[in-house]
C-alpha cells in the first residue's frame, strides 16, 4: 500500500503562478536571502576583502612619505617713513588684484630657480630625475632611441651649457610641481606650501622661497634706484655742461657788451651815479664862486672898497698887511701929535703906509683874479662831468638795450642752472634712499618643520582600504548571486516556482 506524503495545508489552495522577473533580485533583497548569500559567498567577500585591504596597506607602508609645511607672509599696507624722501619705486597699495600678483610672483620660474640655487636641489634625485635610476620603461625608450639612431649623437654633441640649462629645467619644474601658493581667503595674506621627502627640506624649501620673495622685491626697488641713479647721473653731466655753456654765455656778453656788474648794478650805472653826484658837487661850487666873484664886483661897483669884502677880510696876508698898516698909521700919528705933520720921519711913514696899500691893492686883485680863476675852473669841470654825464647817458641808453639780450641770456642760465639743481638734489635723495629700501611684505610665520607625513594617511588609508574591500566584497557576493542560476534550497524552490516543497 502506497504511503502517502502528507500536503501541507499552506499551499493546498495555492494558485499556481509563473515566475515574472529574475528570482535573484528578489532574493538579494532580501534581508534573510541576503543573509544566506553571505554565507553562501563567504569565501569570496573574505578573498575580495583582504586582497583589497592587504593591496591598499602594501600601497600606504611601501610608498614614500611626502612631509608638507608652509610659510606665511602679510603684504604690508602700512607706510614706514624714516625720512621725507621719496622713494623711486613705490611701495604695493594694498589691492586684491595686488595680493594676486604676488601670489603669481611667487609661483615664477624666475623666483623657483633662485631657491633651486640657494638650495643646491639639483643634487636631491628627488627634484633631479637625472640623478634618479631608470626605470623599465625609461630604459626601454632609450633603447628604442639608441636603435633608432637619435639617441646617442645628439647627447655627445649637446653642450655643457646646454645640459646644465636642461638640468635646470627639470629640476625647477619640480621643485613648482611640490610648492604652491595661495591667497589666505580675502586677506593680504599669503600662504606658501611645499612638499618633499624630507621633513627639514620641505621647511627650507619654504622658507627660502619667503627669503627669496622679499629678496625679489628688494632687488626690484635696488635695480629702479640704481636705473634711476644711472640716468640722473647721465642726465647731470649733461645739465651741468647747458649749465656751464649758458653762464659762458652770459659773461661773455656781459663782457662785449660793457655790461660789467659791480654787485647789483653794472659799472656804467655806478659810474653815471658817481657823476651825477660829483657834478651836483661841483655845481655848487660853481654857483659859490660865482656868487663871490658877483659880490665883490657888486661892492666895487658902488665904491665900496674891496678891503671890506668877506674874501679881504678871510686873507691872512691882508689881514698882516693891514696890522702893519695900523702900527704906521699909529706912529704917524704919534709923530705929529709929538713933532707936527712938518716933521722929516712923517714922510717916511707915509710913504709906508702908501707901500702898504699898494701891497693891500695887490692882494686884493689877486684875491678877485683867484676867484675869478675858481669860477672858470669851476665852470669848466661842469661842462666836463656834464660832457660825461650825457656821453655815459648815450652808453647807458646802449647798455640798456644789449641788457634785454642779457636778461634772457641771464634766464636761460638760471632754467638750466633751476633744472641742474633739481636734479642733483633728487640724485642725493634717490642715492640716500637705496640705504632705505624695505620690502612691501613680511613674515608672518615660518616654515615648522613637519613632524608627521601629509602622504600617505596610514590610519585614513587603512580605514578607506577596509571599507572599500567590504564595498567591493558585497559587490562581488551579489555579481556571483546575480550570476547564479542553480537551485540550491527548498525556499528557493517554492520562492522560484511558487510551490510547496514536498521533499527534504
Amino acid at each position: 500500500m502506497n504511503s502517502q506524503i502528507p500536503i501541507d495545508t499552506r499551499y493546498a489552495n495555492r494558485p499556481y503562478y509563473a515566475p515574472e522577473g529574475n528570482a535573484s533580485d528578489e532574493k538579494i533583497t532580501d534581508p534573510k536571502q541576503a543573509l544566506r548569500a553571505l554565507r553562501r559567498r563567504l569565501a569570496l567577500f573574505l578573498l575580495v576583502v583582504i586582497s583589497v585591504f592587504v593591496t591598499v596597506a602594501l600601497f600606504t607602508f611601501q610608498a614614500t612619505p611626502v612631509y608638507s609645511t608652509s610659510a606665511s607672509v602679510i603684504i604690508d599696507s602700512r607706510d614706514k617713513t624714516v625720512v621725507d624722501i621719496g622713494s623711486v619705486l613705490s611701495g604695493l597699495p594694498p589691492e586684491s588684484t595686488v595680493v594676486d600678483t604676488e601670489v603669481e610672483i611667487i609661483r615664477s620660474r624666475s623666483l623657483a630657480e633662485k631657491v633651486v640655487r640657494q638650495l643646491d636641489l639639483t643634487s636631491y634625485p628627488e627634484f633631479n630625475p637625472l640623478l634618479r635610476e631608470a626605470s623599465m620603461s625609461d630604459q626601454v625608450k632609450s633603447q628604442i632611441k639608441s636603435w633608432l639612431g637619435g639617441g646617442s649623437s645628439n647627447v655627445a654633441e649637446e653642450s655643457e651649457a646646454a645640459s646644465q640649462k636642461k638640468e635646470m629645467e627639470l629640476v625647477v619644474n619640480s621643485l613648482l610641481s611640490q610648492t604652491s601658493a595661495r591667497r589666505i581667503g580675502t586677506t593680504y595674506g599669503i600662504e606658501i606650501f611645499a612638499d618633499s621627502h624630507d621633513p627639514e627640506l620641505a621647511a627650507a624649501i619654504a622658507n627660502q622661497i619667503v627669503d627669496q620673495y622679499f629678496v625679489e622685491q628688494l632687488d626690484a626697488k635696488f635695480d629702479a634706484t640704481r636705473r634711476a641713479n644711472s640716468w640722473l647721473e647721465e642726465r647731470l653731466a649733461e645739465l651741468r655742461e647747458e649749465v656751464n655753456q649758458a653762464e659762458n654765455a652770459v659773461e661773455t656778453y656781459r663782457a662785449s657788451s660793457g655790461l660789467i656788474s659791480a654787485g647789483a648794478t653794472t659799472l656804467n650805472e655806478q659810474q653815471m651815479a658817481d657823476l651825477n653826484a660829483q657834478l651836483i658837487v661841483q655845481r655848487a661850487e660853481l654857483a659859490t664862486a660865482e656868487a663871490r666873484l658877483v659880490t665883490v664886483r657888486e661892492m666895487a661897483q658902488r665904491g665900496i672898497s674891496a678891503e671890506v669884502s668877506g674874501e679881504a677880510l678871510n686873507s691872512p696876508v691882508i689881514s698882516e698887511l693891514r696890522r702893519q698898516q695900523a702900527e704906521i698909521l699909529r706912529r704917524r700919528a704919534d709923530l705929529q701929535n709929538r713933532y707936527g705933520p712938518k716933521h722929516p720921519d712923517i714922510q717916511g711913514i707915509n710913504n709906508e703906509e702908501a707901500n702898504i696899500r699898494d701891497q693891500i691893492q695887490v692882494e686884493l686883485r689877486r684875491i678877485v683874479s683867484n676867484i675869478e680863476g675858481d669860477v672858470a675852473i669851476a665852470r669848466k669841470r661842469v661842462q666836463s662831468l656834464e660832457t660825461n654825464l650825457n656821453s655815459m647817458r648815450n652808453t647807458l641808453a646802449q647798455n640798456n638795450q644789449a641788457g634785454v639780450k642779457m636778461r634772457e641770456l641771464e634766464r636761460n642760465a638760471e632754467a638750466s642752472r633751476s633744472i641742474y639743481e633739481a636734479f642733483l638734489a633728487r640724485f642725493k635723495q634717490t642715492n640716500e634712499s637705496e640705504g632705505l629700501a624695505e620690502p612691501d611684505a613680511r613674515l608672518l610665520s615660518s616654515a615648522p618643520v613637519p613632524r608627521t607625513p601629509s602622504f600617505p594617511k596610514t590610519s585614513l588609508n587603512l580605514a578607506v582600504g577596509l571599507v572599500f574591500g567590504l564595498m567591493l566584497g558585497v559587490g562581488a557576493v551579489v555579481a556571483a548571486e546575480a550570476l547564479n542560476s542553480q537551485i540550491s534550497s527548498g525556499e528557493e524552490i517554492e520562492e522560484h516556482f511558487r510551490v510547496p516543497f514536498l521533499g527534504n
